[in-house]
């Protein structure tokens, strides 16, 4: 957003502090730097999206929170507009996810949580489990091991409900050699 045309808006050019309220429903009330949302403020947009927290250069960056109008809500750090570094996204179903991310995505170490019983614990690559982790699943079951692209993928232990454990490599979510 590169300024702002004089009609509707308010500016306090000590704070650099503005309130103003676009034509196509958005408003943003806060600190604004050469025509740039920049410091804090509140974006609020006309489907319910909003966004509170930092801003540089006229995107989300530092720490905010943006809320969804379907009860979605991220709050956390935010580099060029999008979720990067560590925050916490939380579904209106439950699910819950907490640990780190990288544009917009889970990345690296996190945990991921759902009310049906599935939790995941490990690292996560542009969103997908990836590297190594540890998934309990409802039933029971539970994987400890090297995760590619999502599915069991390397060394790593299965162990069921009852007990029984099957090591070995896996490839592509299925076992290729027991140890």
């Amino acid at each position: 957003m590169n300024g702002f045309p004089p009609e509707n808006n308010v500016v306090d050019s000590k704070s650099n502090y503005l309130r103003y309220a676009f034509s196509d429903g958005s408003g943003y009330v806060g600190q604004v730097k050469k025509g740039l949302f920049h410091g804090q403020g509140t974006l609020s947009f006309p489907d319910g999206t909003k966004y509170t927290g930092w801003f540089k250069k006229g995107k989300g960056h530092g720490q905010g929170e943006l809320t969804y109008p379907d009860g979605k809500k991220y709050v956390g750090r935010f580099k060029n507009g999008k979720a990067h570094g560590k925050g916490e996204l939380g579904y209106p179903t439950g699910r819950r996810y907490v640990g780190e991310f990288k544009d917009g995505k889970f990345h690296r170490k996190g945990t991921f949580t759902s009310p049906s019983g599935y939790r995941y614990e490990g690292n996560r690559r542009q969103g997908r489990y990836h590297g190594h982790g540890t998934m309990v699943f409802p039933e029971g079951y539970e994987y400890t091991g090297q995760w590619k692209d999502g599915r069991f993928h390397g060394n790593g232990t299965l162990t069921y409900p009852d007990g029984l454990k099957i090591t070995g490599k896996w490839k592509d979510g299925r076992i290729v050699k027991e140890m």
